[in-house]
């Protein structure tokens, strides 16, 4: 009696692994294409954030020169095309405002634009949708930032909103 060895697979045990395989290959694909959709917008909303975050530290690091509440100007209080110009000990007339006419030159508009010495544009942020700076009881200056953009046919919006105490007494 000879005995007969087994060498290879079953075509049932080939079955039963390609279906296993293809769960696991089914499962790996569906959690890169969540994170291939979901990535980018997710990078998009944080880059809206960064840019009106970054766009207020600008503006009140500058503010917090300011020597007294009578060097300040607000042009359009309370409108989304506020600007603000003010002198501070070292600096005559920092001016802040948002970019409608693409006045840079640089092919976009709605920016924060710093502007100092007069004449020379600096952009501070980007997809501003409203600059908005109000003047309130006490010396508090409010600044309000908008900021609106889309990723991958998705709108995304951020706002910010700070005070800042701008000094009352004449130095």
């Amino acid at each position: 009696m000879s005995t007969r060895q087994r060498t290879g697979f079953t075509f049932v045990e080939v079955l039963i692994t390609a279906l296993i395989l293809s769960f696991m290959f089914a499962g790996i694909y569906a959690v890169l294409n969540i994170g291939n959709k979901n990535f980018p917008e997710e990078m998009g909303l944080l880059d809206l954030e960064q840019q009106v975050r970054l766009g207020g530290e600008w503006l009140q690091k500058d503010l917090r020169e300011v020597i007294n509440s009578s060097s300040l100007t607000v042009t359009n209080p309370g409108a989304c095309n506020g600007e603000i110009s003010f002198s501070t000990p070292n600096k005559s007339q920092l001016k802040y405002y948002r970019d409608l006419s693409d006045a840079n030159g640089d092919g976009r508009v709605n920016q924060i634009i710093r502007e100092y010495p007069a004449g020379t544009r600096s952009v501070k942020a980007n997809d501003i949708s409203c600059l908005e700076f109000q003047l309130l009881q006490n010396n508090l200056l409010q600044i309000k930032i908008d900021a609106n953009k889309t990723v991958m046919q998705k709108p995304f919006s951020f706002s910010l909103t700070e005070k800042a105490k701008i000094r009352a007494i004449d130095e």
